[in-house]
């Protein structure tokens, strides 16, 4: 897999979201998408 370059603001995020359990991302993407009005469903 290459190795994406990120903004140091994102890398932060991204390490942050490393960490979080299933559950814990799965809320994460269920308030997101009810935040931005988006869903991960096409």
């Amino acid at each position: 897999m290459s190795e994406i370059k990120l903004s140091e603001k994102l890398n932060k995020i991204a390490t942050e979201i490393e960490t979080l359990t299933v559950v814990e991302m799965a809320e994460l993407a269920k308030y997101l998408e009810e935040k931005f009005g988006v869903s991960a469903m096409p």
